[in-house]
């Protein structure tokens, strides 16, 4: 049995769709550049694909914005698979096509080894959701671990509104009797 080639995330992207009762996984590896489409069992479509003709079969995109787009068009699942015959299969993405030769030969191990590199993706998936905690625990936990408030010594000279800002203080000057017995008084 061959050793199974190694990959890291977004090395290699799949989805599953139906299109005429038909299930195509449509799967895109990144080392090699290629594009493809399988039924999973006997059959398997593919076709090398460089930059420039991703950029086109994306709309002729910007450069710079292909592997966001990519991502994309894998993420929601915009390709459509139809069947033209049994040597060809005809992926569209939206109003452009491109058409994927049968391979002969190697059907079996890439289909293999597309179905191994769809397993293993679910399993990293399944790893980084598990040691990752949920978003409330989070702010639970970083709660906790907090500093403090800082609590500010009760003073007449602090603002109730804003304790980092002074009050005004009482005037230091003379003060006169009158002054305090009509304050009294009032």
């Amino acid at each position: 049995m061959s050793k199974r080639p190694k990959y890291d995330d977004g090395d290699f992207r799949c989805y599953v769709t139906e299109e005429d009762e038909l299930r195509w996984f449509v799967y895109w590896i990144r080392d090699e550049n290629l594009f493809g489409v399988t039924d999973g069992m006997s059959e398997a479509f593919e076709s090398v694909m460089k930059r420039e003709e991703r950029r086109q079969l994306l709309g002729d995109i910007a450069d710079a914005l292909l592997e966001d787009n990519w991502k994309e068009a894998f993420d929601c699942n915009s390709f459509s698979v139809k069947w033209l015959d049994t040597s060809r299969v005809q992926v569209e993405y939206f109003p452009k096509k491109v058409i994927l030769e049968k391979t002969e030969g190697v059907a079996h191990e890439r289909i293999a080894n597309v179905l191994y590199f769809a397993v293993e993706a679910m399993n990293r998936k399944l790893k980084s959701k598990a040691t990752e905690k949920p978003v409330g625990l989070k702010r639970f936990a970083s709660k906790q671990r907090s500093s403090p408030k800082k609590v500010y010594p009760k003073s007449e000279m602090r603002s109730v509104v804003d304790p980092t800002k002074r009050k005004k203080s009482k005037p230091t000057g003379l003060t006169w009797d009158d002054a305090e017995e009509d304050a009294n008084n009032n």
